[in-house]
């Protein structure tokens, strides 16, 4: 079964360069738990990356079957005619 898989739960970043400035800004800071709670949030979010794709993988191989399948099909259609 093919499930709609949209982007992951949590995004705290657009790109990377937000993600190095707000780093350095709390290195700056000197706030070491508030990097810390950020390294983690960064971690469930690279985890949900992570599941995301294994189900988009799951789902691209369910869709090949499918072609191969109906290719099958229509080439014991062009045998028949």
């Amino acid at each position: 079964m093919i499930v709609g898989v949209g982007k992951p739960e949590l995004q705290l970043y657009e790109n990377t360069e937000q993600t190095m400035q707000d780093i350095q800004r709390l290195i700056l800071l000197e706030d070491f738990s508030g990097l810390k709670r950020r390294v983690a949030a960064l971690s469930k979010e690279r985890l949900s990356c992570n599941y995301v794709i294994d189900q988009l993988n799951i789902d691209i191989k369910e869709l090949r079957m499918h072609i191969d399948a109906k290719d099958d099909l229509v080439r014991e259609v062009m045998q028949l005619t």
